[in-house]
C-alpha cells in the first residue's frame, strides 16, 4: 500500500507544475499530438496554457543564445 501511496503523491505533482507538460511538447517525437491522443480532453488547454506561461515568465526576455556550428572541415579534432 506504501508503494501506491506514494506513486499518487508524485503522480499528482504533475497536476501542480507544467514542467511535465512541457517535456512533453518539447521532445521531438511527443508535442502537442501525444497529449491531444493520450491525455483526456479537459485537461489539453490548461497543459497547453501552462507551458506557454512558463515560457513567458522563465524564457521569453532571456536573451538568444548564438551558437556557430562547426564543419568537419574546420574542426582540429577531426582526424584525416
Amino acid at each position: 500500500m506504501t508503494a501506491w501511496y506514494t506513486f499518487d503523491k508524485y503522480y499528482s505533482m504533475t497536476d501542480v507544475t507544467s514542467i511535465y507538460a512541457a517535456a512533453i511538447i518539447r521532445h521531438p517525437s511527443r508535442r502537442k499530438l501525444y497529449i491531444k491522443q493520450n491525455w483526456d480532453s479537459i485537461y489539453h488547454q490548461s497543459a497547453f496554457d501552462a507551458v506557454d506561461n512558463l515560457w513567458k515568465i522563465e524564457y521569453k526576455d532571456r536573451a538568444p543564445v548564438n551558437v556557430t556550428p562547426i564543419s568537419a572541415s574546420n574542426d582540429s579534432r577531426c582526424v584525416r
